[in-house]
């Protein structure tokens, strides 16, 4: 199953659309509106849980509120945000089925704090996937508790120069960096050892 939250928190008109949906039938299909339309959503999935663990694709569009509520998902095995808010992470250990985690369009330096706390993620692609603005990642030390990581692929971000070894250095099946600029210097470094 799939579920899609969509925040749109303007301080004229803030609603806040939530569904759950598989291939062929949508379960869930609620749109709230007003300034406590997110603590209703915590609600449902607070009272909803039978269903909530049956969600294993997560898609978070322009969160403006913290994220914790996405440890309701016990199960899910994939989440992807995209928005223009700071993303911050929380201690995500608990979601032992999360395997793949897209970081898109991030407006706002994207600080990696707790990616290490996913203990069996082995796939995170993060980048400006519109090619707009670049994904400025502030620092790359917390993928070097990422061991169970495989596939990394950013796309379109802008990463600290001084810490491309950690990149180098990390036993992935796949890395993937579109920006020529760091490809190059991430070469020359494996050439280097």
């Amino acid at each position: 199953m799939q579920a899609e939250i969509n925040e749109q928190m303007s301080k004229t008109n803030p609603w806040l659309s939530f569904t759950i949906r598989d291939k062929e039938t949508m379960y869930v299909a609620e749109k709230e509106k007003g300034p406590d339309s997110f603590s209703k959503l915590v609600k449902y999935f607070e009272t909803h849980q039978k269903l909530i663990r049956k969600v294993q694709d997560l898609r978070i569009f322009h969160f403006k509120h913290p994220i914790d509520y996405v440890l309701h998902f016990t199960h899910v095995q994939t989440i992807s945000f995209m928005g223009r808010s700071q993303l911050r992470l929380p201690d995500l250990h608990a979601l032992t089925s999360l395997q793949t985690l897209y970081v898109n369009q991030q407006t706002k330096p994207f600080d990696l704090t707790n990616i290490e706390t996913i203990q069996n993620l082995s796939e995170l692609r993060i980048g400006d996937f519109s090619f707009g603005k670049p994904v400025e990642i502030s620092s790359l030390n917390a993928l070097t508790g990422c061991k169970a990581l495989r596939k990394l692929i950013l796309v379109n971000v802008k990463l600290p120069d001084d810490q491309l070894n950690i990149l180098s250095e990390m036993q992935l099946d796949e890395l993937y960096v579109h920006n020529k600029k760091y490809r190059d210097k991430i070469e020359q470094l494996n050439q280097d050892d």
